[in-house]
Order: C-alpha cells, then structure tokens, then sequence
C-alpha cells in the first residue's frame, strides 16, 4: 500500500484548474462514442483512451506503445465495464507516467496542450485501411488447421515461473494436445486440449477481450503483425504478462514454433518452446 502514497500525494496536488482542463479534455474524448456518450456521466472507451495516448504523441516508439495503453486499460478499468470514468483516467495516465519515465504532471499538461481529439484522417483513406486489414486476416488464415504437439523446450524452468508443483508440471510435460486455429471474418479462434484446455476467440482488430484460466482472470488481446499469430495476456491479480507467440518454423508452412514468455512485474522472466506440426 505505501508504494502508492507518492501517486496520490501527487494527484491531490494538481491545481483545481488543471483539474478543469484536463477533464474538458476527457469529455471531448468521450463525446466521439455519441452512441453511449452521457454528459452526466461520461465514460471513456479502450479505443479512445488508446486515441488520447496517440493524439498527444505519448505513443513513441517501442518504449510506450498501443500495446502499453491496452495493457494499462486493463489494469485500471472494472472488470464488468468496458469503459473509464475520469478519476480512473487520472490512474491511467499516472500509469503512463511510470511507464515513459516521466512526471504525473508533464502528462497531464501534455494532454491539456493537445486540447482535444486530432481530426480523423478523409473518409478517402478507408478503402486503404480496409485493404490492410484484408490483407492481415489473409495472413492469419496460414495458421488456421489442427496443430500437434511434437516436443517443448524449457518448458519446466517456465511452469515453475507459474507456481506449478513437480507432479503438474510432469503431467503437463507428457501431454502432446492438438491446438486448433479456426479463422472467420475479423476474428480467429484458438482451441487448445490437454491440462491446460482452453477455448477462446480473438477480434483481429486487436480489441482485449477476458478470459479465466485455472481460477485467472486475465484480459487478452491478438497481434498479427509481422507474419506471426500473438496472444498477449495481463493477469489481472497481479500484473503478470504473458505472450504467446505462434510462428512457421520454415517454408513449407507444415511445422509451428509458439515461443511463450512470462514476465512477472518484478522482472522475473522464463520462456518456452513448443514445436507443432499440421495434423490436417
């Protein structure tokens, strides 16, 4: 508990007027969901806090990402709701302070300079945006299929990064389950069998979605840039992260790599390597 002292102490301190303008920001933000927007009780979407991150050129590089805003969304919102009021907004951007190095109140100024949400590009840039994302979801279809599980490397050093005991991670060590990709217009579902079953469908527009797995709650999201079907999950307990990365290990497109690193919020990290091939 005495870890957050400093960021309330600090929160408390900004000006009433900073308060002012940073909530008139907030709401002008709100107001482009017209569709749920209420004046009297404005709420902020992940999409439009990812906005408000990339409007005010917070987003750079790989340091602070859109993937960071997804992750910091998740951690701050109510796990019933889908949106933000502006006390948890304020929590969010103390969490984008941290994240980028910087002071609470250089954020909090840099959004109250932009002033409000940046013009969306022409509607002419749709039909561009739209080829994009045939193209993304055409990359996806290469993983669809029944995949095998052949072999794992390090796949007890990561287990006991999770907690598990000798006699799970010997059973789960055993097993050979089948991973099932199916791909459907903006989105692809992963069912996976085994000790470890899970069965969940993924938007491909990146949206995070929750999940439970073995008494976890988490909030997960899917990147398919680059060739590669990526999983990445945020523990909603605490913090853990993990990203489970599905690759072709050659040309032939027969054999997948999924490489899966945890990451605790105290830097502990461990990794594996499951080797598939196609079943059908």
């Amino acid at each position: 508990m005495a870890s957050f002292k400093p960021k309330l102490m600090r929160r408390a301190s900004l000006a009433e007027e900073t308060l002012d303008q940073l909530r008139d920001v907030f709401m002008q933000f709100c107001e482009l969901d017209a569709a749920s927007f209420n004046p009297s009780d404005p709420m902020l979407s992940e999409a439009l806090f990812i906005k408000s991150c990339t409007d005010s050129e917070l987003v750079t590089g790989k340091r602070f990402t859109v993937n960071s805003c997804k992750l910091i969304f998740a951690k701050v919102k109510l796990r019933n709701k889908t949106a933000i009021a502006f006390d948890t907004y304020r929590r969010a951007l103390h969490m984008v302070a941290d994240d980028k190095g910087l002071q609470y109140q250089d954020v909090v100024e840099t959004m109250i300079s932009l002033g409000g949400p940046v013009p969306e590009p022409d509607a002419e840039a749709a039909p561009a945006a739209a080829a994009g994302e045939s193209s993304n979801e055409g990359d996806v279809s290469a993983f669809a299929g029944t995949w095998h599980v052949e072999r794992h490397e390090t796949l007890d050093d990561f287990l006991k990064l999770m907690g598990a005991g000798w006699a799970a991670r010997k059973a789960v060590g055993s097993q050979h389950p089948n991973h099932t990709i199916t791909v459907t217009p903006g989105a692809v579902r992963i069912v996976v069998g085994g000790l470890l079953a899970s069965d969940n469908t993924y938007p491909l527009d990146g949206t995070s979605i929750h999940t439970t797995s073995r008494g976890h709650d988490y909030e997960d999201y899917v990147d398919t840039s680059d060739g590669k079907l990526a999983i990445h999950k945020l523990r909603l307990e605490d913090g853990l992260r993990i990203t489970l990365v599905k690759a072709f290990a050659d040309g032939s497109g027969e054999v997948l790599t999924q490489t899966t690193t945890a990451l605790k919020t105290d830097g502990t990290t461990a990794t594996t390597t499951t080797w598939l091939s196609r079943a059908n």
